[in-house]
């Protein structure tokens, strides 16, 4: 069964030597951000990263996501 994507925010910018992330989060879909285990990141290529995440800090609706070590610096 194929899976669905749900679009949850929008990357504002970027930090690739921390490998973080900030994100605009869609106002439905801030609590989401919340415990958050893997992102599945798309780019301009439409197949999606999948990064594990290290940690989520921030509230309302902008959230700071910062990968784990193995998530490469390109990929940030």
């Amino acid at each position: 069964m194929p899976r669905t994507w749900i679009e949850i925010g929008t990357v504002k910018s970027v930090n690739p030597a921390k490998r973080e992330i900030r994100v605009v989060a869609q106002e439905a879909h801030a609590h989401e951000f919340e415990g958050m285990v893997w992102l599945n990141v798309r780019l301009t290529d439409p197949t999606p990263l999948r990064c594990r995440v290290k940690n989520v800090r921030g509230s309302g609706d902008e959230f700071i996501v910062a990968f784990v070590l193995g998530v490469t610096k390109d990929n940030a």
